[in-house]
């Protein structure tokens, strides 16, 4: 799979009900200044925006060890375009989520 269809299916995975992520060349811009393709390869793996993933779940589907995952993730999670609850994460919608999460930190 080339990386812009992982780009593709995580644009697509960042819809919440009818707000979504236009398929335009300056969505997947913004989308490559956000997550390089090491991120991109495993949030290609998450479920829809604001459904949860476990360690476990991602480690089977894309076979790194969980600590690296982590790794990873929790540096998604710092710079806000994912979300922990207790041992679980999620992809944040572009809007609301990542956009507004910009203006009202201080990432």
């Amino acid at each position: 799979m080339s990386e812009v269809d992982k780009y593709e299916i995580v644009r697509q995975k960042l819809s919440l009900g009818p707000l979504y992520a236009p398929k335009h060349k300056k969505i997947y811009e913004l989308m490559k200044l956000l997550w390089n393709e090491e991120e991109i390869n495993i949030l290609s793996h998450f479920k829809d925006a604001d459904q949860y993933n476990s360690l476990r779940e991602l480690e089977k589907k894309i076979g790194i060890p969980r600590n690296e995952i982590k790794i990873i993730l929790d540096r998604l999670k710092n710079r806000g375009t994912i979300v922990k609850r207790a041992t679980k994460y999620s992809l944040i919608p572009i809007i609301p989520g990542i956009f507004e999460r910009y203006f009202i930190s201080d990432l």
